[in-house]
């Protein structure tokens, strides 16, 4: 590793500063990437080479051929979903989508009005929300059964989490770091998996204490 530093190919990094590595590296690694049918950006590729069946997308810049282009090829296969901020305009409907595993809509302009679609994507395992506009999270998030990670920091919740949260019966993390202040939801006893929790908390109860220790001895 210090061999690559000394002759400038990766950058090291440092406390909550970002990984970066040389422009020569990013290009080679996007390439290789392109060439296996790792990951999909059609930003960066020729819109007339993409693959037949997408696995992994990432829509990164807005450019309208690359909405055009996407309405005309099968999305039935894409298993992971990442959308920059410029190029949410041009995201499909998200039904187009039924094996999705992994969407990320960071720092996107995501309503409540969202929520109808996402909660029908019944084999996601990871939903990044970080940054959005949702104020609340509905009942019918019950039917990702399968969901294993939720981040909701920074968003704009103004209720508490569903009633329905305890049919997630697969969270092992939920992140809620700057978002609406809580106490600990007494059904999180019921979170056998559960092994990472952030969550605002202007004071600390004996009964919040008593929901983590529970959710520790489930978990044992």
């Amino acid at each position: 590793m210090k061999e690559l530093v000394n002759i400038n190919l990766v950058q090291p990094s440092y406390l909550n500063s970002l990984r970066r590595v040389h422009d020569m590296v990013r290009d080679f690694i996007t390439y290789l990437s392109h060439e296996e049918n790792f990951l999909t950006t059609p930003d960066c590729q020729q819109l007339e080479y993409l693959p037949s069946k997408i696995r992994r997308l990432s829509l990164q810049t807005r450019n309208e051929e690359v909405g055009n282009q996407l309405a005309t090829v099968s999305l039935s296969h894409v298993s992971s979903l990442t959308v920059f901020t410029p190029a949410f305009s041009l995201l499909p409907a998200l039904l187009c989508f039924p094996v999705l595993r992994v969407l990320d809509l960071a720092e996107c302009e995501v309503y409540n009005t969202h929520w109808n679609d996402i909660c029908n994507l019944f084999h996601l395992r990871y939903l990044n929300l970080r940054g959005t506009s949702i104020t609340n999270i509905p009942k019918e998030i019950g039917n990702l059964q399968f969901l294993q990670v939720l981040d909701i920091r920074s968003s704009k919740l103004e209720e508490e989490l569903s009633s329905t949260f305890p049919q997630l019966t697969q969270l092992l993390l939920i992140h809620m770091l700057n978002s609406i202040t809580y106490a600990v939801p007494r059904w999180m006893c019921s979170m056998s998996y559960l092994f990472f929790l952030s969550i605002p908390l202007k004071t600390l109860g004996e009964e919040d204490l008593q929901v983590l220790g529970s959710i520790y001895s489930v978990s044992l």
